[in-house]
């Protein structure tokens, strides 16, 4: 599994505060972990990761294995526009 940031993806981690960040890296460490990710229902092809209680990922699955990173920030922010 290789995990593909994009420039979106990127410009928002770094504008998260140092105890956000350090979330983000940590579920993006656990990413396989059972139960942290789930499908958008709104959104098809789109999923959700959790990063503690505050902080959401929108990823989606692309070819050979390969996670591409859309969106991180707060679970309303980002859930209203992957």
């Amino acid at each position: 599994m290789r995990l593909y940031w994009t420039k979106h993806f990127r410009k928002q981690y770094e504008r998260l505060s140092p105890i956000g960040q350090a979330a983000v890296c940590h579920a993006l460490e656990r990413f396989n972990h059972p139960g942290k990710t789930q499908q958008l229902q709104r959104f098809p092809g789109c999923h959700e990761l959790r990063a503690g209680r505050q902080w959401r990922i929108i990823w989606w699955r692309g070819p050979e294995n390969l996670i591409v990173l859309r969106s991180v920030g707060s679970h309303d922010r980002v859930l209203n526009r992957p």
